[in-house]
Parts: C-alpha cells; sequence; structure tokens
C-alpha cells in the first residue's frame, strides 16, 4: 500500500503567486505522487495487487479550500485527475488507485497561519464544527499484514 500524503499550501491570491511558488506547491503535492505511484507498481504488478491513496483536499474539489490559495486548489485538483487516470489504468493489475479530500486539518503549517477570528468563520462553514486533526486522518494506517515503510523522493534543493 502506498499512502502519497505529502503536502504543502500557499495561501496565496493569484496575483501575488511566483512562478517559484507555484513550482514548490506543484512539485511537492502532485509530482511527489507521480514519482511514488511509478516507484511502487513495478512490486504491485509482480505480486497482482496494491493500493494507493492519494491525499488530495476539499480545494480540488472547491477550487479553492478554506485555507489554500490557487496553487493549492492547483495541485490538488491535479492530484484528483491523477487518481482516476491511475485507477482506470492499474485497474487492470488488480491494482486500486482512490482519493481522500479532506477539508482544514489543524496542524502546525495551519495553526499560526490563521487567525482566531478565521478560524471561527471557517468552522461556521464545517457541518461537524471542528477542524479535522492529524491523529484522524492519519488512521488511514496501519492495516493488518501490511509493513509500514516510508518512502521519500529526493529534491533538487532542500527548503
Amino acid at each position: 500500500m502506498l499512502v502519497n500524503n505529502a503536502g504543502i499550501t500557499a495561501p496565496d491570491r493569484l496575483m501575488d503567486v511566483s512562478n517559484a511558488l507555484h513550482d514548490r506547491v506543484m512539485d511537492v503535492n502532485m509530482r511527489g505522487c507521480f514519482d511514488l505511484t511509478q516507484a511502487v507498481m513495478p512490486a504491485m504488478r509482480a505480486t497482482g495487487s496494491g493500493s494507493i491513496v492519494n491525499m488530495s483536499s476539499e480545494a480540488g474539489q472547491r477550487g479553492s479550500g478554506v485555507f489554500g490559495g490557487t496553487p493549492c486548489a492547483a495541485a490538488k485538483a491535479a492530484i484528483l485527475g491523477y487518481t482516476k487516470a491511475c485507477a482506470r489504468e492499474l485497474g487492470v493489475d488488480n491494482s486500486r488507485v482512490n482519493a481522500v479530500c479532506p477539508s482544514l486539518i489543524d496542524t502546525d503549517m495551519t495553526a499560526d497561519a490563521i487567525s482566531p477570528q478565521r478560524r471561527s468563520e471557517i468552522l461556521a462553514t464545517v457541518p461537524m464544527a471542528r477542524l479535522g486533526t492529524a491523529a484522524k486522518s492519519g488512521r488511514l494506517l496501519p492495516v493488518p499484514g501490511i509493513t509500514p515503510v516510508r518512502l521519500y523522493r529526493k529534491a533538487a534543493k532542500s527548503t
């Protein structure tokens, strides 16, 4: 099982986004899925089955999220299209490919970037009136019989 869960966000508006920022968000969010999927597919094909879960976002469905701006929405929407294409292509190999689209998850990345007023505004739009947590969104693993392995894609440069 592969879980493509790497992601960064950029709450910037369209005219405030540099090419470098757009490329960085697309590289981490979308290119990471692509590279790691290609890396595990030979083994999944050899065993005759596999499962890939790609973390997208509400931003990819709506065109923007409650936190992520244009680059994040574009990357997460790309993941949705990529997931559908991979599911069609890899299904013949008995491999499943799915995407999960959570709303805002309360993490270190988002905690300091949202004012208390904005947090209240966001919570007013969430049916359960709470943000998701990393612990709850991470309940996807462990899966019985699956040995957790972490794969990392080497970045061209560290930031």
